[in-house]
């Protein structure tokens, strides 16, 4: 320990990086990997891997499954939405364009935005958007 205390000092004191970085990792892998003991539902600790998994599992279902309130269920069946469900008009579309900005990776479709804008004929535009939302919505 002493003797590596040393050469990191000597390592600093030099410049040299490289040789402070491997000493500072070679120190780092041997400490040993410290787990928190997992404990069972009954306070009994738990030692094997797969049972703490499975205790975890145990926890996190417990945690993120509660029931809904019936009373968040009864708000959002009183409140009505309104949602146009028209096919989009050609001054939406020309809209909803020019509010995306030039430069961004194409979609999964692999269309860029600036051959929406400037290459497609806007009818063309509107006729496809419209007849994909017309799809959408039925």
């Amino acid at each position: 320990m002493a003797g590596l205390v040393k050469e990191a000092e000597e390592a600093a004191q030099n410049g040299e990086r490289g040789a402070l970085y491997a000493l500072t990792r070679r120190k780092i892998k041997n400490k040993s990997k410290k787990s928190v003991p997992v404990r069972s539902k009954e306070g009994v600790r738990i030692t094997t891997e797969a049972g703490q998994i499975e205790r975890w599992k145990q926890h996190f279902e417990k945690v993120l499954n509660l029931p809904v309130p019936q009373s968040a269920v009864d708000e959002i069946e009183k409140e009505a939405l309104d949602i146009n469900t028209d096919p989009a008009s050609v001054d939406e579309i020309i809209s909803s364009l020019k509010r995306l900005r030039n430069g961004k990776a194409p979609g999964i479709d692999n269309i860029k935005l600036t051959s929406l804008k400037w290459t497609l004929g806007l009818q063309l535009v509107h006729f496809s958007m419209s007849s994909i939302t017309s799809r959408m919505i039925k």
